[in-house]
């Protein structure tokens, strides 16, 4: 079974999806944990425990009964316009997450901005209309997919950003070729893959 995941890192609802590039098989699911952490060690527990959930999705392994590491993971980048208290947690957690997937457990990872996610989901990366609404009816005009929240649905996106950048896919519009293109010029490699990809 080759797979490729899309994470959609949120502390209060972390969208995930894994594609299966043999049979088109999707699997989500949203990992959560909305315990009031202000204190190091309970911001440190809290991140562990959404960091556990998703070592608990993503795939790992290689044996017959442990479905073998996806070939790419793509994580959604920072958002550098937000606001708020809020804003700190997340990098904290953004940091500690990246860092456990990449050199504790050698995911193939690679960071997809925003704007680059909604430019292939949608055909724009930002403005008027483009917000969680405009993704999710995209994503369902082009692929057929509807999910229960739009953590799943940029989830799902990246993986889908993903198959193309493994070559599983092709891109289907000139709006997403132009995405794949930009993510191949930014990112020669992904952090813990000695090549594009794990084969």
């Amino acid at each position: 079974m080759q797979t490729v995941a899309g994470l959609d890192p949120s502390l209060t609802s972390f969208g995930m999806c894994l594609y299966d590039l043999d049979t088109g098989n999707v699997r989500t699911a949203i990992a959560s944990d909305k315990t009031p952490a202000t204190a190091l060690a309970d911001r440190l527990g809290r991140y562990e425990r959404i960091t556990a959930e998703v070592l608990g999705f993503l795939p790992r392994g290689g044996s017959v009964d442990i479905p073998p590491y996806p070939r790419l993971v793509a994580i959604e980048g920072y958002s550098y316009n937000s606001k708020g208290r809020g804003v700190f947690d997340r990098l904290e957690f953004g940091g500690i997450l990246r860092e456990v997937l990449v050199n504790d457990y050698q995911y193939p990872l690679i960071e997809v901005p925003p704007a680059l996610l909604k430019k292939f989901i949608i055909g724009k990366g930002g403005g008027k209309g483009i917000d969680k609404t405009a993704m999710a009816l995209a994503a369902y005009k082009r692929y057929g997919v509807e999910f229960a929240t739009s953590d799943e649905v940029d989830a799902y996106g990246l993986a889908r950003l993903a198959a193309c950048l493994v070559g599983a896919e092709q891109p289907a519009t000139t709006f997403q070729r132009e995405v794949i293109e930009k993510l191949r010029s930014m990112t020669k490699r992904p952090a813990g893959g000695a090549t594009c990809e794990r084969k």
